[in-house]
This record gives structure tokens, sequence and C-alpha cells, in this order.
């Protein structure tokens, strides 16, 4: 959610309010969803043992920063002025990330509101048409400084169809066709930018909307998990999304806490998922046995296991998991490659730079 709120700013002018509001909101989001899942309000690895004690201290500890917080920035914001009206260019991308942080949001404090806890799909049916819309557009707008809105367009419809077309070839689904689909479509235009603009601020750009794209399209991929759990006794084998699943054997390493492994073969490759437990606290831990490809990843966690070599186990393959750490990995270079060769000018007018060309010239802000 801050890493939401922080590229809204990052598509405003710096003496817009526009700026001002997800400033502003990142502190109470950021201490009330530190305090929740700290203090086991929401389940989280994150949880600490005596996590209803600490909530007394950590909750008051939470709204007196969060009030600093927002005064401080209150004050800070009340200079802030508008020197005109912002345009399509500008309202698109903040209106967008603004509806994918209110629902991130909602699905975050679900268990402030009656019900169950927020599943997948919460975050899929309101979030899949926004995000397909979105990423195709972050690579067209930009592409709108150099060329007409038609030839953009075109640009990103051969992009779907050849998405489109590799994903319904390799690992077929309904949501991966059209996450692959939206995918294509948004970095086809941003490839044009990249090859005809020789400018390395138009390329760092390039590879940060690059890595914000994969960012988008691995999180809403996430949403799309299989999840099964099943029984499986010693050599007995399930297949869930394509991948087999085999119970190889099973150990137990008594101590405090006492480990139960298990080794079960995943795909040909071999992955030991465990659980510690606790009696004194009547806790149990599982940790996770992990089996990646290229488009999914297979996570395993052990529920429980009986002393014939039986194990109850949940099986979850989470799909485009890798474009997640690719695209804040192309960020990162971005945010570098800024860092390192950005040669900003200031109070130099804008005209005089001769890098820009006269159609770039009338895009600047």
């Amino acid at each position: 959610m801050p890493f939401l709120l922080i590229v809204m700013t990052l598509h405003v002018p710096a003496n817009s309010r526009l700026r001002y509001w997800p400033l502003l909101a990142i502190w109470p989001i950021t201490f009330a969803a530190t305090a929740m899942t700290r203090t086991s309000l929401r389940t989280s690895v994150h949880s600490f043992a005596n996590a209803e004690g600490l909530g007394w201290y950590l909750w008051p500890l939470a709204i007196a920063i969060t009030v600093v917080a927002t005064v401080l920035t209150w004050g800070e914001g009340s200079k802030l002025v508008s020197e005109r009206r912002v345009g399509p260019k500008v309202l698109w991308p903040y209106g967008l990330l603004a509806w994918t942080t209110l629902v991130v949001v909602l699905g975050t404090f679900r268990p402030f509101l009656p019900g169950e806890a927020t599943t997948a799909e919460f975050y899929e049916d309101f979030l899949l048409p926004t995000t397909l819309v979105s990423v195709v557009a972050m690579g067209v707008v930009p592409r709108l400084r150099y060329v007409k809105l038609t030839r953009a367009l075109t640009e990103a419809a051969g992009g779907v169809a050849f998405g489109a077309f590799v994903v319904a070839v390799t690992n077929p689904s309904l949501t991966r066709l059209l996450l692959g689909a939206a995918l294509a479509g948004g970095v086809v235009p941003l490839a044009a930018i990249a090859v005809r603009s020789s400018r390395p601020a138009s390329r760092r750009m390039v590879l940060a909307h690059i890595g914000m794209v994969l960012i988008l399209v691995g999180a809403l991929g996430a949403t799309a998990t299989t999840i099964r759990t099943f029984e499986l006794a010693t050599g007995e084998q399930n297949e869930v999304a394509g991948h087999v699943i085999t119970n190889i054997d099973l150990s137990l390493e008594s101590g405090d806490p006492a480990v139960i492994t298990a080794t079960v073969d995943v795909d040909g490759s071999t992955i030991q998922p465990s659980l510690a437990v606790y009696p004194a606290r009547a806790l149990r831990l599982p940790e996770l046995g992990t089996h990646a490809t290229l488009f999914d990843e297979t996570q395993l966690i052990l529920r429980s296991a009986d002393d014939d070599g039986s194990i109850l186990i949940s099986a979850n393959v989470v799909h485009l998991t890798h474009a997640v750490w690719l695209g804040s990995t192309l960020i990162a270079l971005a945010a570098f490659s800024a860092l390192v060769t950005g040669k900003p000018q200031r109070g130099k007018p804008i005209r005089e730079s001769s890098d820009l060309t006269r159609q770039e010239l009338r895009h600047s802000p």
C-alpha cells in the first residue's frame, strides 16, 4: 500500500495537492497495518508469540505516531498550490493507482469488518479489469509522446495478440491468457520507445514502466492461485494444476520444538516441507517447501502427519509469481541508473535543452 501511494506522487507535479493526499495516507495505513499483522488481528508470519499482550503497547504507539506524522504532513501540504489543471495523462495513472490502493486497503483491513477473511477472489474480482487496462495503458500513453494514437494502439494490439498466442501454446488458462496478453500489450509500445529514443531518461522511464507492468501482472496472477488440501500415504501421488506430487518419506526430530519433515517429490524435484511443534505453547508452525518453474511456483504446507507415514498437505500453485521479483529488479535498476547518471538541470529553462525534440517540448511539464 505505501508503494502504490508513493508511485501516485511520481505522476503529478511537485506543487500539486494531488501529491499531498497520498503522502498523508501513508502514515495511518503503514502503522495500522504493522500493528494488525504483529498482533495477530490478521494471520501473518510476522506475528509474535505473545501477540495479545503486544497489542496493548503497539496499538497506542501506532495511533500516537500516526497523529504526529499526520500533523507534520498536513503542515507541509498546506504549502502546496496547483498552478494549473492536470490533464488526462496525469489523472488516469493517478486514478487507477488510487483505485488499486483502495481495494488493497479494504482487503487488508477486512478483519475489522464482519464476515470471513479476504480471499484471493476478492482482489481478482475488483482488480482484474482495471489492472488489464492499466498494464496496456502504461505502454500506450508514454508512446503518445512520439507517435499518433492509432499507431500506439496498433503496436499494443500486436503485443496483445502475440502474448495471447504464447500463453495459449505454452500454459493455457483464462487468467493467464488475459495477463499474458496485457503484459505483451504494454511492453511492445514501451520497447518501441526504448528502440527509437536515444535519451537516457526515456530509457529509464521505459525500464521502470516495464517493471511496474510485471509487478501488476505477477501480483494479480497470484490471486488466481490453485489451492488444494489432501492426504497422501507413503508412495501415493496426486496432481494439482498439472504438477504431480508424491509422498516419499517422513521423519521426526525430537526436541523443543519437535520438527516433523516430509520428503515430497514434485515433478521429479525433491522438497521438504516441515512442521515445528511447540507443546508448551500448543503451537504448530509450518515451514514451506517450494518448487519453482518459469510460469508458477508450487508451495507445499505440511498440516499434520501420522505414524504410518501418511501426511495431510496443502498445495498452493501460485501463477506468475516470478514476475513480481523481476519487475522490482527493473524498477531498482532504473532508480539506480537515474541516481548515478542523471544530470538534473536546475534553474535552466527547458527550452534551452538541446536534447529535447520539438514534440517532446510540447509535452514536457
